[in-house]
C-alpha cells in the first residue's frame, strides 16, 4: 500500500513539475507507514512582525519527521559568494529553507526531543564535486539517490537521530493529529438565536403597535395563532390599565403561565392567576371553605359556583378590568362567574384564544361580544420551525415574510429508553452549551416519573429555577403551554394518543420553541409528517 497522502495525491494538481515528479516517486517507493504532507503551511510572528512560507513536503514516519525542500531545472553553487543559482538565477538557499521549515514548524507543533531533520531534493541533477558549507551528503538527495527514495530516507532518519530518542507511538499520533488538526468553524447557536430573537422582538412589536386601535373597543374577542403574541398583547393591555388607575386581573387556564406571569410582570393593581387560583383565594377571603370534591365533574361545575358567593359576600373582590388567555380551555360555566367580577357590561373585558390549542376538547362557548379579531401572522417561531407547525394545523397561520429563516426542526428516532436517554443528554449538552439553560426546555406528554429523564439530576421541574438559569426545564406539554423558550427538546413522543400525545398536544410541544427546536421520538412518521 503507498503512503498516505495529504492533500490526496491527484485531489489537487500539482504546478511544480519537480514537486511532483517527487510526490511520484514517494508514492511509488514508501509504504503505508509513512504519512506525506505536501506544500504544508506555516505562520510565526518573529521581531514583532508575522511571517508565512510553506515547506515542499513534510515526511512524518514513526521514526520521527523530515521537511523536504525540492528545487528543479538546473541548479548550481557558487563557493566564491555562496549563491544559489536556478537556471542561472539567484535562488535561495534550499538547505536553509529546509532548516528554516523544519524548525518553525516544530515550534508551531509543540516541539519534542525526538527525530526531526531535514533535505533537499534536486529531481532534475546530478551532484558532482564538493557539498557547501553547512550540508553532508546524507541531507542532498540528487536524481540517482531518489532511485531509491526509502533507503535514503531511513538512513536520514538515522543520522539527524544520533543521540535522539525515537518517538513513542503515542508520541507519533500526536505529532500526526498536530500536523492535520481538526478544525471546525460550525454555526454560533448562540449568536443566531440572539440575532434571531431580535428580529422575532421587533415583529412582535410591530404588531402590537398595529392592533393598539383594537382596544379603543372595551370588549373584545381575540383569536391568534399559536406565536401570534396573544399573551404579550394580554399582558401590556392590562398594565396599561393597571397605570390608568384600573384594578385589572389577567386570567389564564395553565398555573405555571400564570406563576410565570406574577413572577415576572408583577405591578400595582394586575393580579395574575388561574381560574381555580382565583376562586380558591376568593373563597378564603370571603371566609367560605373551598373543599374539592370527588364528582368528575366538580372543577368545572364548584369553582365558579363558590366564586359568585364570595363576590356577594365580598363585592371588592371584584375588578375593573378583566383579561383572559387562553380562552379556549374556559368552560362555559365559568364565563358568567368571570363576568361578574366587572362591575359593569361594558367595563373593559379582553378574551383571547385559539382553537387550535384546545388540550382539553373543551367546547368553544365564548361570551358575545361585538369586537372581535383575529390575528393570523405567526411572531413567535423562525420561519422554518412556523411550516412544521403549520402541517399539524387544520386552519393556517400566515408566515411572517419578515422572520428570520432560522434552522429546520430536527428529528431523532430512538428505538428504545437507552438510545432516547442518550440522544437526549447529547442535545442537551450541546444545547446549554451553546445557549444557557433558562433558554432551554425539555418538554413531554408525560410526567417527569413516566419520561425517559426521570433520573436526569441535571433538569429542573422549578420554574422559578429555570427562570434564574440553574437548569434546563423539565415539563409536560401542557404544562408549559402558554410559556415559550428559545429552545425546545421534545422527547417521549410515540405514536399519537389521545390522552396525552394527540397531534394538538405535538403542535402545542413545537409552537413553543422560538429559535430551535429538537425531536426525540419512537415515531417513524413524525419527521415526514413535519416536512423535515
Amino acid at each position: 500500500m503507498p503512503p498516505r497522502f495529504c492533500p490526496p495525491l491527484g485531489s489537487l494538481p500539482i504546478d511544480v513539475k519537480s514537486e511532483a515528479t517527487v510526490a511520484r516517486l514517494l508514492n511509488e517507493q514508501l509504504g503505508p507507514e509513512w504519512a506525506v504532507f505536501h506544500s504544508y503551511p506555516w505562520l510565526t510572528s518573529r521581531s514583532g512582525r508575522m511571517e508565512q512560507g510553506e515547506s515542499d513536503f513534510v515526511l512524518l514516519h514513526a521514526r520521527g519527521l523530515i521537511v523536504l525542500e525540492v528545487k528543479g531545472g538546473r541548479i548550481s553553487y557558487d563557493p566564491d559568494t555562496r549563491e544559489w543559482n536556478q537556471n542561472q538565477h539567484w535562488m535561495k538557499d534550499p538547505f536553509d529553507q529546509a532548516s528554516k521549515g523544519m524548525h518553525l514548524l516544530w515550534g508551531q507543533l509543540g516541539g519534542s526531543d525526538f527525530v526531526r531533520g531535514y533535505a533537499a531534493a534536486f529531481p532534475g541533477c546530478r551532484f558532482v564535486g564538493s557539498l557547501p558549507p553547512g550540508v553532508v551528503r546524507s541531507i542532498l538527495l540528487d536524481a540517482e539517490d531518489l532511485k531509491s527514495l526509502e533507503t535514503r530516507l531511513h538512513q536520514m532518519l538515522a543520522d539527524w537521530g544520533q543521540g535522539r530518542p525515537a518517538p513513542t507511538k503515542a508520541e507519533s499520533e500526536r505529532l500526526r493529529k498536530a500536523l492535520l488538526p481538526r478544525c471546525q468553524l460550525i454555526p454560533d447557536l448562540h449568536h443566531e438565536v440572539s440575532d434571531e430573537e431580535r428580529v422575532l422582538h421587533t415583529l412582535t412589536r410591530v404588531q402590537m403597535d398595529t392592533l393598539a386601535g383594537l382596544f379603543s373597543m372595551n370588549r373584545v374577542l381575540i383569536q391568534g395563532v399559536a406565536g401570534s403574541g396573544k399573551t404579550l398583547l394580554a399582558v401590556q393591555r392590562a398594565t396599561d390599565l393597571a397605570q390608568q388607575g384600573m384594578k385589572a386581573l389577567f386570567l389564564c387556564y395553565n398555573k405555571n403561565l400564570a406563576q410565570d406571569l406574577r413572577a415576572s410582570q408583577a405591578r400595582e393593581n394586575l393580579d395574575f392567576y388561574t381560574f381555580h387560583e382565583l376562586c380558591h383565594r376568593s373563597c378564603q377571603l370571603a371566609g367560605l371553605p373551598f373543599e374539592v370534591g370527588e364528582a368528575s365533574d366538580w372543577w368545572d361545575v364548584t369553582p365558579p359556583e363558590l366564586l359568585m358567593e364570595a363576590l356577594e359576600r365580598r363585592p371588592d373582590l371584584g375588578y375593573d378590568a378583566l383579561l383572559v388567555d387562553e380562552g379556549q380551555d374556559f368552560r362555559s360555566t365559568w364565563w358568567v362567574a368571570a363576568l361578574s367580577l366587572l362591575p359593569q357590561e361594558t367595563s373593559p373585558c379582553y378574551i383571547f384564544y385559539d382553537p387550535e390549542q384546545n388540550l382539553y376538547k373543551t367546547e368553544l362557548d365564548l361570551p358575545n361580544f361585538a369586537g372581535r379579531f383575529v390575528l393570523r401572522q405567526n411572531c413567535r417561531n423562525t420561519q422554518k420551525i412556523a411550516r412544521s407547525c403549520q402541517r399539524l394545523q387544520s386552519d393556517k397561520s400566515d408566515l411572517q415574510s419578515q422572520a428570520p429563516e432560522g434552522r429546520a426542526p430536527q428529528v431523532a428516532m430512538a428505538t428504545d429508553p437507552l438510545e432516547a436517554l442518550r440522544l437526549v443528554k447529547a442535545h442537551l449538552a450541546e444545547l446549554v452549551g451553546s445557549l444557557t439553560p433558562q433558554s432551554v426546555a425539555v418538554l413531554s406528554p408525560y410526567s417527569r416519573t413516566k419520561s425517559v429523564c426521570a433520573e436526569m439530576e441535571s433538569l429542573t421541574v422549578d420554574l422559578v429555577a429555570w427562570r434564574r438559569g440553574e437548569a434546563p426545564l423539565f415539563s409536560t406539554i401542557r404544562g408549559f403551554k402558554g410559556l415559550e423558550a428559545s429552545a425546545v427538546l421534545l422527547v417521549d413522543v410515540p405514536e399519537f394518543d389521545e390522552k396525552a400525545a394527540a397531534k394538538t398536544d405535538v403542535y402545542v410541544a413545537l409552537t413553543r420553541a422560538k429559535n430551535e427546536l429538537r425531536i426525540i421520538t419512537s415515531n417513524p412518521g413524525l419527521a415526514d409528517l413535519l416536512g423535515v
